[in-house]
């Protein structure tokens, strides 16, 4: 299932973060991560960073794990393998830099960018969280991330096209685009309040519990960066109703896939099977 939103630039960014990242406490600066040391002097990573390293993804959010370098630039986005930080979320919530906070070029965005929400069906949700060891919830968790990226690439080449000339009157030009994932593990109820009598809108959580119901909120920033480097924005008219379903369709086909693949791990008693170019081999 594929939802989405508009996110106003208008905004601002920190209510907006502190919903995407469910008041998470961002991560600490690298002087200050503690860290074992072995008996000869190493330094000695945790499990828990190495794995997230490797497979770009923090709990709390991550970026685009293959975000392109000229897209990142544009954004003012340093290290796309690290986890973002408050305040370049806060900024980029408002159509900004996450470096210097600048404007991402002369033209004003109405929209910051667009909130692709993606979920997979309940049981899914329900197999992660009762999953008897945690390496079994994270292989299914990163099944469902790989699937949204898998959905999002395919996205790109609709999204991915700059307008050219005031409302794209000059025609378009393809390029690239990029997002920040963050995940959420419960279907947390939600109540509109208004910021003040001219303010903008946000969604509040609720202070109740919510239903297990694991599912990813990618925040597409409005930036596309060409080949040739200029900067525009996206072309929300490419947003159907068809392509909305199309790319919910396409989520759903690809997490099927890989969770296919996980169970044939499972079967076969340790292998992993990889799928190259139609075809299935496995691998120790």
């Amino acid at each position: 299932m594929l939802n989405f939103a508009k996110v106003s630039a208008a905004s601002k960014g920190a209510l907006v973060r502190a919903d995407m990242t469910q008041d998470a406490p961002e991560p600490e600066p690298e002087a200050l991560t503690v860290r074992g040391v072995s008996t000869d002097g190493r330094d000695l990573e945790t499990g828990e960073r190495l794995t997230a390293y490797y497979i770009g993804r923090g709990e709390r959010a991550n970026w685009r794990p293959d975000m392109s370098p000229a897209v990142a630039a544009a954004l003012g986005i340093a290290k796309t393998r690290a986890e973002p930080r408050n305040d370049e979320l806060d900024a980029l919530f408002e159509a900004r830099r996450a470096d210097n906070g600048a404007d991402w070029s002369r033209h004003d965005r109405t929209n910051s960018g667009f909130d692709f929400v993606f979920a997979p069906h309940k049981s899914v949700s329900l197999a992660a969280e009762f999953a008897p060891t945690e390496a079994e919830r994270q292989l299914i968790r990163n099944a469902i991330h790989g699937a949204s990226d898998d959905a999002l690439r395919y996205a790109s080449r609709d999204l991915g096209v700059a307008r050219k000339g005031h409302a794209g009157e000059k025609g378009a030009e393809a390029g690239e685009i990029g997002w920040v994932t963050f995940a959420h593990d419960a279907a947390r109820p939600t109540l509109a309040a208004q910021d003040g009598p001219d303010g903008a809108t946000y969604l509040m959580d609720a202070p109740i519990a919510g239903d297990p119901h694991y599912h990813l909120h990618n925040f597409i920033p409005n930036l596309v960066v060409t080949d040739d480097g200029r900067v525009g924005s996206i072309d929300s008219k490419a947003l159907t109703d068809n392509k909305v379903y199309e790319y919910g369709a396409l989520f759903q086909a690809r997490l099927a896939d890989r969770l296919t693949q996980l169970s044939q791990l499972e079967q076969a008693g340790g292998e992993v099977w990889v799928r190259e170019g139609g075809k299935h081999e496995s691998v120790q």
